[in-house]
């Protein structure tokens, strides 16, 4: 009995050999489950395996490729908190912070699948907006933008409005822009999918209160997003353990229709947590 990989797909195999003038030699396959199938090969190729020559003839290796790089908005701090997705036209939109003198959420819409080119239009510029934002395609096939509105008179008020752009057309050069939760501190990161029922879903936290993080999800009410139901799920810490700090989050929706939420529960505590969703507006897990 002789122990190999003879079907080179990284399982042991068993072979039985020494049989004087056999032409095959039985093996028994490994199905990687610790069951196998039986299979004989013959002599010769056998003899080749064991030696270890592939059980197959491979294809040349294939030449070595490079993607395609392009710079393609060189505004002054453009590109920052950036997020992707693919349009049902089959080309890539993004959704990002365009800094420096504008401080706008911008759009850039790929020309073509490689993206050597695009069209961009800002769509929220409305005082410092567009910071954090998460694009995807809404249940009516067009993109759908969560991000943050920072409207503090002084960077350390942290007075940080959840907002929504739904866009119009498949290359978002128009938009409906809706504020969803206003009383919130969004504490940086937002995360949006979508779920079963074709409707956003949109994780946060909210460190308004002075006393506690609020895991959050809002789940949009309509295709445009122009308001949402907004749940709390659980009650946290920032990454320093009482204010200020980095929230950590990201939400994806189940083969079964429904959200799971990923944060990162800070202090004393130095925790990943999911939440899963037990119904489609995330109101209880």
């Amino acid at each position: 009995m002789v122990a190999g990989d003879y079907n080179d797909d990284g399982c042991q195999d068993l072979a039985l050999t020494g049989g004087a003038g056999w032409s095959s030699v039985p093996m028994a396959i490994s199905n990687g489950d610790g069951s196998f199938n039986s299979d004989s090969a013959p002599a010769p190729a056998f003899a080749a395996w064991a030696a270890g020559a592939s059980p197959v003839t491979l294809p040349p290796a294939p030449e070595e490729t490079f993607g395609t790089l392009s710079i393609l908005d060189t505004d002054v701090l453009s590109g920052i908190t950036s997020s992707m997705t693919v349009g049902t036209d089959g080309l890539g939109i993004a959704s990002y912070y365009a800094g420096g003198n504008e401080q706008n959420l911008r759009v850039a819409h790929c020309e073509d699948a490689a993206c050597t080119a695009v069209t961009t239009t800002d769509i929220d510029t409305t005082g410092d907006v567009g910071r954090f934002s998460s694009i995807k395609i809404g249940g009516d096939g067009l993109p759908l933008i969560s991000y943050v509105y920072d409207r503090s008179p002084s960077p350390v008020q942290f007075t940080q409005d959840l907002k929504v752009a739904h866009c119009e057309n498949v290359a978002c050069t128009a938009s409906t822009v809706s504020t969803i939760d206003a009383a919130a501190r969004v504490d940086d990161l937002t995360s949006l999918t979508v779920g079963g029922d074709g409707l956003g879903l949109i994780s946060y936290q909210d460190t308004s209160s002075s006393t506690s993080t609020r895991m959050k999800v809002a789940h949009c009410t309509s295709a445009a997003c122009t308001s949402a139901t907004l749940t709390t799920i659980d009650t946290v810490k920032p990454d320093n353990g009482e204010s200020g700090g980095y929230s950590q989050t990201g939400i994806a929706t189940g083969n079964h229709g429904l959200a799971l939420v990923a944060y990162y529960d800070g202090g004393a505590n130095q925790m990943l947590k999911v939440a899963a969703c037990i119904d489609p507006d995330c109101s209880t897990t």
